[in-house]
């Protein structure tokens, strides 16, 4: 595992999911720190975040790069790591390993996207 992933599950000074709410959505990502290169799939997402499952995580703090596939089109974001997930192996069949994310400065198509999910 690289230093930048798996360190912790919450990290300093960070907002952390609010109440707002969510899609429960299913979509197609792929994410990088310089170029989005690891699979992943929203469970959930807002205008202003979104969780993931993907076998890569990445620490808290950490700003990802993300292409977000969708019927629309492919929506890229910069997002900020706020916490992660780690599951047990024993649970794996059940619970997906995953983090959550505030998206940067949303663009406003994805707002507008969002909006069209019923979302903010």
């Amino acid at each position: 595992m690289g230093s930048d992933e798996r360190r912790g599950t919450t990290g300093p000074e960070i907002r952390h999911r609010s109440d707002e709410n969510r899609a429960q959505k299913r979509l197609r990502v792929r994410h990088g720190t310089v170029s989005p290169d690891h699979e992943a799939v929203t469970q959930n997402l807002s205008a202003s975040g979104l969780y993931l499952t993907s076998d890569r995580l990445f620490a808290p703090g950490t700003t990802l790069n993300l292409e977000v596939f969708t019927d629309e089109g492919i929506f890229r974001l910069r997002a900020l790591v706020t916490w992660t997930r780690q599951v047990p192996e024993a649970l794996e069949e059940r619970l997906h390993e995953g983090m959550g994310m505030q998206v940067i400065d949303p663009p406003e198509e994805w707002k507008m996207f969002c909006r069209r999910l019923g979302v903010g």
